[in-house]
């Protein structure tokens, strides 16, 4: 079973897409119908793309009290979702330390010379899988925060990519279940993938899913 949560047209689009790339005749498509592209206003003043932030970033670092204050934005880029993030700590925090714990973290990529122009920007992140993270500094009035700049491909790290490496713990652990990882984007059961993605479009549908399709039959080989 194929579960899209998208406009019913991309949803559409993906599934046929699907169906080519991987070889499948039928799929059953379960859509859940999203709001024009351009986020709306909820009623509290926020957009729902910044209610998004708040909960999700909750619900992952399993925090449901963290503060999250975010205004979000829509700018022409191919794909990429850019963050200023200014980060507060229960204890006081150095920015080298960090730098260091982020350098050797896996799927991170430290970008972070401004005296030579070098920090993370959409151009570095498009088409490829780490995130970018940069203009790592103290905040200057307070000794507990750090302010850094992120960039990621949103068509990769947070969604086909990580279908893929949600694939590869399943296929290794089959009996643990995605939730034993915390996991709910792609479920391995009866030998058929659950895939839930979120396509605002006709173009990112059909690139997302190129590179899931081929990731996943790498995986199955």
């Amino acid at each position: 079973m194929l579960v899209f949560v998208a406009t019913k047209h991309a949803a559409e689009i993906v599934a046929d897409k699907l169906r080519k790339a991987m070889g499948k005749k039928k799929a059953e498509i379960m859509v859940e119908e999203r709001g024009r592209f351009v986020a709306g206003a909820v009623a509290n003043g926020y957009t729902d793309e910044e209610m998004k932030l708040q909960n999700e970033s909750r619900k992952i670092l399993g925090l449901p009290d963290l503060p999250v204050y975010a205004t979000c934005v829509r700018v022409p880029v191919i794909t990429t979702h850019s963050l200023a993030i200014h980060a507060r700590f229960a204890t006081e925090v150095d920015a080298d330390e960090a730098r260091e714990l982020l350098q050797e973290s896996p799927g991170v990529v430290v970008v972070d010379d401004p005296a030579t122009l070098q920090f993370p920007t959409p151009a570095d992140a498009v088409g490829t899988d780490p995130t970018y993270v940069g203009r790592i500094r103290k905040a200057i009035d307070d000794p507990y925060a750090l302010d850094l700049f992120v960039c990621g491909d949103n068509l990769r790290k947070g969604a086909a990519l990580n279908a893929v490496q949600i694939a590869e713990l399943l296929i290794a652990h089959p009996w643990g279940g995605a939730g034993a990882y915390g996991m709910s984007a792609i479920g391995y059961v009866n030998h058929d993938f659950t895939v839930e993605v979120d396509a605002h479009s006709a173009w990112f549908a059909d690139h997302m899913l190129e590179f899931t399709a081929d990731r996943i039959n790498e995986v199955l080989r």
